[in-house]
């Protein structure tokens, strides 16, 4: 009853006073919090070598491990490399390597803003040059890696995206609503941030950047997602042939980078895209 009392009262004032509260959704959807989750596979991480990718822009810490076929492990919104270390130890003992970053404002690397375009360049720069296997990637993390793959940073032989938005527009509406803004403020905080970025918003799309990348997908979604939409999950799949689904009915945002069905699942999803991709170089030998 509180909250609900809590969200009217916002929505309110919101619409009384949306430049004031626009302000502050931009800010809030384009500044993380520096939270802390723990460090559940520190162990395994300091076994990995710890380098440096530097940008010219900024630089941001990258933990790599292995000798086989390449897999970027990149992590969700106030998250860091930690949140997918339980992807690392089933990669490394199907014979893949993996690199896994803290992105720019997260974990361990400096700065404040990571407005999508930001961490899609991290995304291509963690890359590097070097032949690449797959993305597993993680919530706005996701939206990132499709971003990079859109602008031609990165050219992996399949993705697995899991909590992957929609869209920025969509995902930034939904949290503000979520939040109790009302839409005059929800429409002004979607000009700052397109003020802020250079780019409108509708060119971060997901669905469509995925479509015309025609690359493996595996979308991985809970229907009880509260941070991402399951329609997001849908609207990603729509009409694109290349995309297979795992669905959950529960585990919320964060908890699939824990489940064993998930890791079996993407594992097998990267293995057989690479298998693949031998028996094709094989017919041209």
């Amino acid at each position: 009853m509180k909250n609900s009392f809590r969200l009217l009262v916002l929505r309110v004032l919101s619409s009384l006073f949306p430049n004031y509260f626009g302000a502050i959704g931009a800010k809030h959807f384009l500044t993380p919090a520096r939270r802390h989750h723990g460090q559940r596979w520190r162990p395994m991480f300091e076994r990995l070598e710890r380098t440096t990718v530097d940008t010219g822009e900024t630089a941001f810490p990258l933990w790599r491990g292995g000798n086989g076929p390449r897999v970027l492990l990149i992590h969700g919104w106030e998250h860091d490399h930690d949140a997918m270390g339980a992807f690392v130890e089933p990669l490394l003992a199907g014979g893949f390597s993996v690199a896994a970053p803290d992105l720019p404002a997260h974990g361990q690397a400096p700065g404040h803003r990571a407005p999508v375009p930001t961490l899609a360049a991290a995304v291509a720069a963690a890359a590097g040059d070097a032949p690449l296997t797959a993305v597993i990637a993680h919530s706005v993390g996701a939206a990132a890696t499709v971003r990079a793959l859109g602008q031609g940073g990165i050219a992996p032989r399949a993705l697995v995206l899991i909590g992957c938005p929609q869209g920025a527009g969509a995902q930034s509406a939904a949290q503000a609503r979520a939040a109790g803004l009302g839409q005059r403020a929800i429409r002004r905080m979607h000009t700052i941030i397109e003020s802020r970025l250079g780019i409108p918003l509708e060119s971060l799309r997901v669905d469509r950047d995925l479509l015309a990348a025609s690359v493996p997908t595996l979308l991985v979604h809970t229907r009880d997602d509260p941070v991402v939409s399951f329609s997001a999950a849908e609207h990603n799949a729509a009409h694109n042939p290349v995309v297979k689904r795992l669905t959950l009915d529960t585990g919320g945002h964060n908890r699939p980078l824990s489940d064993p069905r998930v890791i079996a699942a993407a594992v097998d999803f990267v293995t057989c895209a690479e298998q693949q991709d031998q028996k094709v170089a094989q017919q041209y030998r």
